[in-house]
């Protein structure tokens, strides 16, 4: 009998030993951006963070010249940072830990710990690339030519779970039949095409 005693205490240990695991591991798991704003001498007294796709929407008070948050991961909906009296901030929340530079007027600085997989820095490459071609071909009185077609086709079928694809394929309808975009539209996750964004840029 106390043997039996000791096999039930020692099973209910170990299960409650699993139950606590199983918790912390989905803690561990969930995923999320650190965001830290710099704000020199404007220390605003707080900022709202959102990420309208996923209905997240958060005010945190700020004491001093910067402030860190964490928030949720999400990187087919755009995200706002919004101090209170400074310009408001869109940024991609993509787990990295991202830096939001306002300390000096009129020069934001965005950077991620990790820019080599970063998708915020991706796409602020993608649309510093997309200007340079339009100033290029508008320079000279052209269209936006077949080349052009070619790479941002390319940008959206390297990004099909992100915001940039739809940048992308926003910036290729002034330049491309419905039945063009198409093959590239068919490649989208699910839910890129469920998105605010997504139903503008494809008129639905």
């Amino acid at each position: 009998m106390i043997n039996k005693k000791i096999t039930y205490g020692a099973a209910c240990s170990v299960l409650l030993i699993v139950a606590i695991a199983i918790v912390a591991s989905s803690w561990g798991s969930r995923k999320v951006t650190t965001v830290t704003g710099l704000f020199g001498e404007s220390r605003p007294d707080s900022l709202i963070v959102n990420i309208p796709d996923i209905h997240y929407h958060k005010v945190f008070a700020v004491k001093g010249d910067k402030a860190t948050v964490r928030i949720p991961k999400c990187i087919y909906s755009q995200a706002s940072f919004f101090p209170s009296g400074l310009p408001n901030v869109y940024f991609i929340s993509d787990g990295t830990s991202l830096t939001i530079d306002l300390s000096t007027v009129g020069k934001l600085k965005v950077t991620s710990n990790k820019p080599e997989t970063s998708i915020d820095k991706r796409r602020r490459t993608y649309n510093e690339w997309n200007n340079e071609q339009c100033i290029k071909a508008f320079s000279k009185g052209l269209p936006l030519g077949e080349d052009y077609k070619v790479q941002a086709s390319k940008w959206v079928l390297d990004n099909k779970d992100n915001v940039i694809a739809l940048d992308a394929l926003n910036n290729l309808k002034g330049w491309s039949t419905k039945e063009e975009l198409q093959p590239l539209i068919d490649k989208l996750s699910p839910e890129l095409l469920h998105t605010k964004w997504a139903k503008q840029v494809l008129g639905e």
